[in-house]
């Protein structure tokens, strides 16, 4: 596939020919925004694909480069995991020395790592594009994870755990495009600062991508960051512009593709996760996330039916919060506070799917 950093050039060079419409024939206007670029707005998307398996590595990592071109191409057909065998377990990371390696001489560890670093260069030539036109102090960025994973194990493709759950959110909103909402009231010389908005605050407590619409919103000036049908039947978010995000607070989910065929129920807060499993209820369990460095052999996971003590737990907090007769739940959990209260074993789980 293409290099991500190949695709920020582009959009530099873009950038360009934007600030300079006098040199736009007609023919090579595609939007009505490319005429004239002091007076309207764009908007682009850019897919990073760099740090998707199986990982494109930098440059400056030694290796084997005919052997490295034929990997990434099996690589990209194999959805079998038969590139294991292939590459001598190249894949496969130990969780010992850091990861095992393959005839190309890489580890998964040292691929992952390295494609960080073509992310982080890909980011910069979008900053420094938008500096050199001078359009950054009047642009609002955002990046967000689609998934995580554990370096050389497609596990996202079978289960859901922390680490495939944990995401990175991020966002750059220049301060004079900040209104006074994104402030926060903390007394003392009143200074605004960056350090002084909703924004700063909400990096250090649990966040969800279905922040992103409402916070966009409300950075617009949406009088309703929702509508009450969005309320009532969905599983939202909130802003994250003029409100403090709560510790305490537990974000709802449905796991889509490609686990759909599963039916996971996700509530999760900053440190940890409940994960219901309407297919199968006996794989119920609550996954910590804590990152140890040997994340693939310890993992902090507390199963329902060995911990009944945590689904009382969860219980208590989704009654508290209004989760447990939210329509969402109703809809696609309907079985999920028996669950709670009563965690069922493996064989009464496969039991109640034959009857039904």
């Amino acid at each position: 596939g293409m290099d991500d950093r190949a695709l920020s050039n582009h959009f530099r060079q873009w950038l360009k020919t934007r600030r300079a419409p006098g040199n736009i024939t007609a023919s090579d206007v595609t939007e009505p925004n490319d005429r004239d670029s002091d007076k309207n707005p764009f908007f682009s998307l850019v897919v990073q694909n760099n740090n998707h398996f199986p990982h494109l590595m930098h440059e400056s990592y030694s290796g084997d480069p005919d052997c490295e071109k034929k990997r990434k191409e099996d690589a990209a057909e194999d959805l079998l995991g038969v590139v294991d065998d292939v590459y001598d377990d190249g894949f496969g990371w130990d969780g010992g020395d850091g990861g095992n390696t393959g005839s190309c001489g890489f580890s998964d560890m040292s691929r992952y790592f390295s494609s960080i670093r073509t992310i982080d260069e890909s980011l910069k030539t979008i900053f420094d594009s938008l500096r050199e036109s001078g359009k950054l102090n009047n642009t609002i960025i955002m990046g967000a994870g689609d998934h995580g994973e554990v370096p050389g194990v497609l596990e996202r493709m079978d289960d859901v755990n922390a680490p495939i759950l944990s995401v990175p959110l991020w966002m750059y909103v220049p301060q004079n495009l900040l209104p006074d909402r994104a402030y926060m009231r903390t007394g003392g010389n009143g200074r605004r600062s960056a350090d002084n908005t909703y924004l700063r605050v909400n990096v250090d407590r649990g966040v969800s991508i279905l922040d992103v619409v409402p916070t966009l919103r409300d950075l617009v000036g949406f009088d309703d960051v929702y509508s009450s049908e969005e309320i009532e039947k969905c599983g939202i978010g909130q802003s994250l512009l003029s409100q403090e995000s709560s510790p305490k607070r537990i974000m709802m989910s449905w796991q889509g593709l490609p686990l759909q065929g599963h039916q996971i129920g996700i509530f999760s807060t900053a440190s940890e996760a409940l994960l219901y499993y309407k297919k199968d209820p006996s794989q119920t369990k609550q996954v910590d996330y804590v990152f140890p460095e040997d994340l693939f052999f310890n993992r902090s996971e507390h199963p329902l039916n060995e911990e009944p003590a945590i689904g009382q737990k969860w219980k208590l907090r989704l009654q508290k919060v209004g989760l447990l007769d939210h329509a969402a739940v109703k809809k696609w959990m309907p079985n999920l506070e028996q669950v709670l209260d009563r965690p069922m074993a493996k064989e009464e789980s496969d039991g109640q799917h034959a009857m039904t």
